[in-house]
């Protein structure tokens, strides 16, 4: 049965979760089985759409992980606030109506900020709180404002910037007379991004210490970036589509803050993604990659050829950059139909890469579509991937 009373823990939940002894000895075992309390209720077919049974399960999610919070089992709290933001953005996609998960976000803000001293996972968590309200099209918003103001020092300037971004989105669904709530624009994810990536004024607010290597993906809203990407028809939305993505995921890893179309001083050339790692200490990935790399976008039906492989890596030696990717949707090989003409470009186009490496340092990864399907199908994460792809250019396959 579907509990009613947000400000108490459901009975099973309790049966579950007490003593706190048991909890203590078996919180693996006993996380496991609150999850399957929480599925068995979302797969009942209860209508998360109705604000009211989202905010009671949103409070149960939220009571549920202080259990675990009060036995300093921390990572366990917050897995289960993160699997119940990503079942509730499963849900508005499978359903097509939209969900309320505020709550749940502003939890995690809290927990990251206050248990973990993470001012940078705190302030994303916050901005999807607030993302999220915006979403009820609620200009001012909650207790995810409150915080943001309060206590991480986010200005006024920044909140209503970040609101006008949210009504943008928000215009997809006012102009039309049924709502898709299967759309990008309309999670909150969305929101933030185009605010990371939009406003760069504001990007230090993403440029934190954090004690996170990566923030986790939310499958569902990469699934609808992903599809973007494969449907796009226009070559503006095929550019656009592929860099979207490729922003968000840069985003995910902390410090990370994308700009996108940045030309150079004479503007003589475009580059799609110029990506900071604004992270004030020294850590792996400034080690590794540097302050700054670039990223091109091709959203092409056929692979990149050695021509345009080229000008990407005359682009990054002008610009000094030591690391950049190529997000190319089918990978580089060449543009011909003849065989001959095409095996002799994928070897031109790979050794020019190859050459890059050995003259300047420069490496050059190459992500297509079968990699980004592998972090859609969770078999690695975006951060790994650029450690897999660089020590397998640098040092060979394993």
């Amino acid at each position: 049965m579907f509990p009613e009373n947000p400000n108490y823990l459901d009975p099973t939940l309790e049966a579950i979760l007490e003593p706190s002894l048991a909890l203590l000895n078996h919180p693996k075992e006993k996380w496991e089985q609150v999850i399957n309390v929480f599925r068995g209720w979302i797969e009942s077919g209860l209508d998360l759409s109705n604000e009211k049974n989202s905010w009671i399960l949103c409070h149960q999610y939220i009571l549920a992980a202080k259990k675990f919070l009060d036995v300093h089992a921390i990572h366990s709290a917050i897995e289960l606030l993160l699997h119940g933001w990503k079942e509730f953005s499963l849900w508005q996609y499978t359903n097509n109506m939209r969900v309320y998960r505020a709550a749940i976000a502003m939890n995690l803000a809290a927990i990251h900020y206050y248990y973990l001293n993470d001012k940078n996972a705190a302030i994303w968590w916050a901005f999807h709180t607030q993302a999220d309200d915006h979403l009820t099209d609620w200009e001012k918003g909650g207790g995810g404002r409150q915080m943001l103001e309060t206590v991480l020092g986010v200005t006024d300037e920044a909140l209503n910037a970040f609101w006008i971004i949210a009504r943008d989105n928000l215009n997809e669904i006012r102009n039309v007379s049924t709502a898709n709530w299967q759309q990008s624009s309309l999670f909150a994810e969305d929101i933030v991004r185009r605010f990371a990536v939009e406003k760069p004024q504001y990007s230090y607010l993403f440029g934190q210490v954090s004690t996170l290597t990566e923030f986790p993906i939310s499958p569902k809203y990469f699934e609808t970036l992903l599809e973007s990407v494969k449907k796009a028809n226009s070559a503006d939305d095929k550019g656009k589509s592929l860099e979207r993505l490729a922003s968000y995921l840069f985003l995910l890893i902390p410090g990370c803050v994308p700009r996108q179309n940045v030309y150079d001083t004479d503007q003589t050339f475009e580059t799609d993604l110029v990506v900071r790692n604004l992270n004030p200490s020294s850590n792996l990935m400034s080690e590794v990659f540097g302050r700054y790399f670039v990223a091109e976008c091709k959203n092409w039906s056929y692979p990149v050829g050695s021509r345009d492989v080229g000008y990407f890596l005359y682009k990054m030696r002008l610009m000094h950059a030591s690391f950049g990717i190529l997000f190319s949707k089918n990978g580089i090989t060449g543009e011909s139909s003849n065989e001959v003409e095409k095996a002799h470009d994928v070897k031109a186009a790979k050794s020019l890469i190859r050459r890059a490496f050995h003259e300047d340092g420069i490496i050059c990864l190459v992500i297509s579509l079968s990699e980004l399907e592998r972090i859609a199908n969770g078999n690695t994460t975006f951060r790994s991937l650029l450690f897999e792809l660089s020590e397998e250019f640098r040092f060979g396959a394993y």
